[in-house]
């Protein structure tokens, strides 16, 4: 249950995220379909990124270091793996490597980033006891 938890709240900062970047870097808002279509894509992008990508990883992580000490690698590894769902909603939608560097990339980088630092925090926090291997 608390990894469901941390997958919903995590988003849904994520989500914040994007909505105050976009906001304070582009000045603009977003309402109805557009933001259904950012909350829906990234929420699937995201969910596919987590269960395949995210917990693999970051249990491969914690399996490596035996625990959880020191934490900083788990919002570093979470932070950078937000390349991924990323990508999945730029070359969905028909774009390159290109639009990897676009400015609607940029705020699903901000999305994913936020994403990672909590996913990362998280993921130490509920699994701080010994990795037994």
């Amino acid at each position: 249950m608390k990894i469901i938890t941390l997958f919903f709240g995590s988003w849904l900062a994520g989500l914040a995220a994007y909505l105050g970047a976009l906001g304070l870097l582009y000045r603009q808002s977003i309402s109805g379909n557009d933001l259904f279509a950012v909350g829906f894509w990234s929420l699937l992008a995201f969910a596919l990124a987590f269960f395949i990508v995210y917990l693999p990883v970051l249990f491969g992580v914690r399996r490596r270091l035996r625990g959880v000490r020191p934490v900083w690698p788990f919002p570093l590894i979470a932070t950078l793996l937000g390349i991924v769902p990323t990508a999945a909603i730029l070359f969905f939608w028909g774009g390159s490597f290109r639009s990897l560097i676009s400015a609607e990339a940029s705020l699903f980088y901000v999305m994913f980033a936020v994403v990672g630092i909590i996913v990362g925090c998280a993921f130490a926090r509920i699994y701080n006891h010994p990795c037994k291997v």
